[in-house]
C-alpha cells in the first residue's frame, strides 16, 4: 500500500493564514456557547443586522443585552449558517469589522445550532 505525502510550507499556508485564524476565533465562539441558549441574542442581532443593513462587531457586542460571549456566539453561529457575512479573508476579526446581512436570504432554522433544554 503507498501513501502519498504533500510537503506544504508557510509559503502555502500564508494567503490562508487570516481566514483560518478567523475561523478558529468564530469556532471558539460557537464553542464556547454550545449548551447555552443564544436564542434571543440571535434574534436581537438579526433585528439591528436587518434594520441597520450593517454595523461593525463591537456595535453590536455592545448593543446586544446580556453577556458578550453569548452574543460572539451568536454572531458566529450566524456567520457559519450564512445568514450573516462579514469580510473572514482580508482581515482579522476585530470590533471594526463589519458585519452585514445577506440579501434575499432565505432564513435558516437555527435549532440544530441551538441546545436542547429537555436535559
Amino acid at each position: 500500500m503507498w501513501c502519498s505525502f504533500f510537503l506544504r510550507t508557510l509559503k502555502d499556508i500564508s494567503p490562508r493564514e487570516i481566514r483560518f485564524h478567523n475561523w478558529l476565533d468564530l469556532s471558539r465562539a460557537m464553542v464556547s456557547t454550545r449548551l447555552m441558549n443564544c436564542a434571543s441574542q440571535i434574534c436581537e442581532v438579526e433585528r439591528l443586522l436587518y434594520g441597520h443593513g450593517q454595523m461593525m462587531y463591537g456595535q453590536i457586542l455592545n448593543s446586544v443585552a446580556g453577556d458578550p460571549a453569548l452574543t460572539r456566539g451568536a454572531i458566529a453561529r450566524l456567520i457559519q449558517a450564512g445568514r450573516v457575512t462579514a469580510d473572514l479573508d482580508t482581515g482579522i476579526l476585530w470590533p471594526g469589522t463589519t458585519i452585514r446581512p445577506l440579501e434575499g436570504v432565505r432564513r435558516v432554522d437555527l435549532l440544530p445550532y441551538l441546545p436542547d433544554e429537555s436535559g
